[in-house]
């Protein structure tokens, strides 16, 4: 009645990593809600509202293989020694029926490409570990003349590979949080486990008495920070429109993340991960959709943090 499955995904858009990922094996699929998409790192846990509990984070890889130069190494990922670890924290006010409730999910996972070569101990010196974590907050009113939750999602991590994050209410309709395309190349990006904000989402969306989703979704903000800063209610299947956009169907929201180009081309027409990794740059003019202007080439090269969220509310 109450419960939610929360699932956070890496993976590669590509059948191949790049020439910066050495051609290790990929997923070959855009963003999907699909339980059925293959990851590179995948995670879902469940958090109950009426109990105030959560299952600890499922954290698991899809198979890797490395390409015929390095050997050709295939990896399981099923002894525990080669598994991604993670943990998720959930904290919520007490249940109420026909009231207001809040919520905070916590949740981060880390793991290794262990097709590098067949030697664990020595990945496990070399490999760079792929580090992706996220905070989503809650806010429940249950009024029967409202009957919303308002959920903010914001994701950090390396930058590398893409990923997604979404919810599963108790009749199995999934709404996207977060969607992020990669930057850099993976020897690059993974190295120094920067925790780059690499995007941040504010929607409402309606839900019925049982608190499953309904809709409609009133968005206020959803960015993608990286490789440079992408406003999503301004832009629709890789095209911009002449204003924002707030008001979703569950479906059309959905569509506005699975529709986006996985993996698109940088100016000299190569894939992003065959990149080297560049500053976030602002495509809008120097401009935020608040009106702020950019004040200085630190902003140019920062890295955006928690504080800029509200600059990118419509």
């Amino acid at each position: 009645m109450s419960a939610y499955v929360i699932h956070a995904r890496a993976f590669h858009p590509d059948k191949k990593f790049g020439l910066g990922g050495l051609g290790f094996h990929g997923d070959n699929r855009g963003f999907s809600a699909s339980l059925s998409s293959t990851s590179r790192i995948y995670a879902f846990g469940q958090v109950d509202f009426m109990t105030s509990t959560w299952t600890e984070f499922d954290v698991n890889s899809d198979p890797s293989t490395a390409p015929w130069f390095l050997g050709g190494t295939r990896e399981e990922y099923i002894e525990a020694e080669t598994k991604p670890e993670g943990h998720a924290s959930f904290v919520s006010s007490p249940f109420a029926p026909n009231g207001m409730q809040t919520g905070n999910f916590q949740w981060n996972f880390r793991g290794i490409n262990h097709a590098f070569t067949p030697n664990r101990a020595f990945n496990n010196l070399v490999v760079p570990y792929l580090d992706l974590s996220g905070t989503i907050v809650f806010a429940i009113d249950r009024d029967p003349d409202v009957l919303e939750m308002q959920i903010t999602s914001t994701l950090r991590g390396d930058g590398f590979p893409n990923s997604e994050v979404f919810i599963i209410d108790s009749n199995d309709t999934p709404i996207m949080l977060n969607t992020h395309h990669r930057m850099g190349y993976a020897a690059g990006q993974l190295a120094y486990n920067a925790q780059h904000l690499l995007g941040g989402t504010l929607i409402t969306v309606k839900i019925n008495a049982d608190g499953n989703f309904v809709g409609p979704i009133r968005a206020t903000r959803c960015v993608d920070f990286m490789p440079e800063a992408r406003d999503l209610l301004i832009e629709e299947e890789g095209f911009f429109r002449d204003t924002y956009r707030t008001d979703y169907s569950i479906t059309q929201w959905n569509r506005l993340h699975t529709k986006r180009d996985p993996s698109e081309k940088n100016i000299l027409g190569f894939d992003t991960d065959d990149s080297l990794p560049l500053p976030r740059v602002n495509p809008f003019g120097g401009e935020r959709p608040s009106g702020q202007k950019w004040n200085s080439l630190d902003d140019l090269f920062t890295d955006a943090g928690p504080e800029d969220l509200p600059d990118w509310n419509h």
